[in-house]
């Protein structure tokens, strides 16, 4: 979702990013995989970060798919989730917006809500 959102604020399109994720420690790093670095992530982590996460929390508590996207074990899709597979480290497996938001069976409360 962050890098799916961060298209806007950086000026970079979402096939030039990529991701690695920590999770032992609830850490992800964004980076440009561009040759072109214009500084957008820095920028937008430096003096954009808080509304860069409130319009990530917007983005995963809608979908177009809803009921359906959440209801559905995995709770991902493409309208919402899903990343170009070059750019997800682990090819958009394991994604529930639910995790994020709650609303389900699986996890009544989120991360972010």
């Amino acid at each position: 979702m962050l890098i799916q959102q961060s298209t806007t604020d950086t000026g970079l399109s979402i096939e030039s990013l990529s991701e690695l994720i920590y999770p032992m420690t609830a850490s992800v790093l964004i980076y440009s995989t561009s040759s072109v670095n214009i500084g957008g992530i820095e920028f937008t982590y430096d003096y954009h970060l808080e509304s860069w996460l409130k319009r990530m929390k917007e983005l995963s508590s809608d979908c177009p798919q809803d009921p359906a996207c959440m209801i559905d074990e995995g709770g991902a899709c493409n309208a919402c989730s899903y990343l170009p597979e070059f750019v997800c480290c682990n090819f958009n497996q394991n994604l529930d917006r639910s995790t994020l938001i709650g609303g389900s069976d699986r996890f009544s409360k989120g991360y972010l809500i």
